[in-house]
């Protein structure tokens, strides 16, 4: 570790000539055990190989295999416009080098990755990626310069990187749709889509999904899974100071049920697309899910729910195990 202090820790300097590398696990002999270990001292997953003692001072380790919990799908973070602004900052070999320490093999090897479709709040500036009001053919799309010089690129050394370790997962979250497709004309604060939920609006806005994976699969990039909405619940607050759009459980439901859904599956660039229903807070659990998978078309399409790890002082965890009890064959992600 090259140290540099801070008044609550250390941190590790990672610049162009060095980052720390994790040594790696390799094989662990019968009665043996490795401990890593970080601390705020400026410990980074320091390897200490642990023999176990039978003396009453030692330590023992038992496991017992015949109970299995949950499956542990990966780790990862957001690609977002922040991510690729502080990444482009810096030198290329130091890119090159925290790349490798997310997604490299000798790293923390993330195998999971999360796409705004459009801007966040992490992005310098609202876009989205058809702001020509009233175009329901979507003839005016075309992904953003901030997606190609802050996202694509650094997607694919991801993939790169993580190809010797199982490869990469990415799903794509909206924010919020072109601000002419929003009840409150503008991509912040609160608002839902216009017109019927059967109307031109809801169509053309599932439409849109599909234009973004075929232009990111035009780029060589494929995803694995797709949200309806980032934080649906946050679109009904009409002073939202961010990138929106209301959906509540049922309206989600339909809105996958009659257009995502189906739409999705007929495109090359998206039909083996998995969705994850929810990505907000869990605080909405269960009921969000018992409402989406009480409609057994809205379960053929939805494979999981999406969870957002906020507001601990009002929601207890057991939500998670509740959902969880009620639908064994959904898995539970923490999308944020």
């Amino acid at each position: 570790c090259i140290p540099r202090t801070f008044p609550d820790g250390v941190v590790c300097v990672c610049n162009s000539t060095h980052c720390d590398n994790i040594e790696p696990l390799g094989s662990i002999p019968l009665g043996n055990a490795v401990l890593y270990r970080t601390d705020a001292k400026g410990a980074r997953m320091d390897r200490t190989n642990i023999k176990q003692q039978s003396k009453p001072e030692g330590v023992v380790v038992v496991i017992d295999s015949s109970t299995v919990f949950q499956e542990i799908m990966g780790f990862g973070g957001c690609f977002t416009d922040s991510t690729g602004i502080n990444l482009v900052s810096l030198p290329k070999d130091a890119q090159e080098l925290l790349m490798r320490q997310y997604f490299g093999p000798n790293g923390t090897e993330y195998n999971m990755g999360r796409v705004p479709i459009g801007s966040n709040d992490f992005s310098l500036t609202q876009y989205s990626y058809d702001d020509v009001d009233g175009d329901f053919d979507l003839k005016h799309f075309a992904i953003a310069q901030d997606d190609f010089n802050y996202r694509i690129p650094f997607i694919k050394r991801a993939m790169e990187l993580a190809e010797s370790t199982g490869g990469l997962r990415l799903f794509a979250s909206p924010w919020a749709p072109p601000a002419w497709m929003k009840t409150n004309g503008q991509m912040k604060g609160g608002g839902e889509l216009k017109g019927d939920p059967n109307g031109p609006y809801y169509k053309t806005w599932a439409n849109y999904f599909v234009k973004f994976f075929e232009a990111y699969l035009a780029e060589g990039i494929p995803f694995w899974a797709v949200t309806p909405q980032n934080e649906p619940t946050t679109g009904a607050n009409p002073i939202y100071p961010w990138q929106t759009l209301y959906f509540d459980a049922e309206m989600e439901s339909e809105f996958v049920k009659h257009h995502l859904g189906p739409t999705l599956r007929k495109s090359n660039a998206s039909k083996g697309l998995i969705m994850i229903g929810l990505d907000d807070d869990r605080i909405a659990l269960p009921g969000w899910a018992d409402v989406m998978f009480a409609d057994p078309i809205v379960s053929s399409y939805v494979a999981g729910i999406g969870i957002h790890w906020y507001k601990d002082d009002y929601t207890s965890i057991s939500v998670v195990n509740t959902t969880h009890e009620r639908h064994p064959d959904k898995f539970i992600l923490a999308t944020e």
